[in-house]
């Protein structure tokens, strides 16, 4: 798995009409899917031996988790 982030409206909460998120793609498959939408500035992934992604959010000054939930992720 590799887990990016796509940032098109730098500081722009999706609240406002941003459409920043993060992604994971599967290296086997090619399939993307969103892990999380809406924060402002999400910079820095990582991801837990467990499974759960963690990235910062540098305007909101935060470090974010979306944690597994029976096989889906929750944030």
């Amino acid at each position: 798995m590799l887990v990016f982030t796509e940032v098109p409206t730098p500081g722009v909460a999706g609240s406002q009409g941003g459409k920043n998120r993060v992604r994971a793609m599967n290296l086997r498959t090619g399939a993307v899917r969103s892990i999380n939408e809406g924060d402002p500035d999400p910079t820095d992934v990582a991801v837990a031996r467990n499974g759960n992604i963690y990235w910062t959010c540098t305007s909101a000054g935060v470090i974010v988790e979306a944690r597994r939930v029976g096989g889906r992720r929750e944030r």
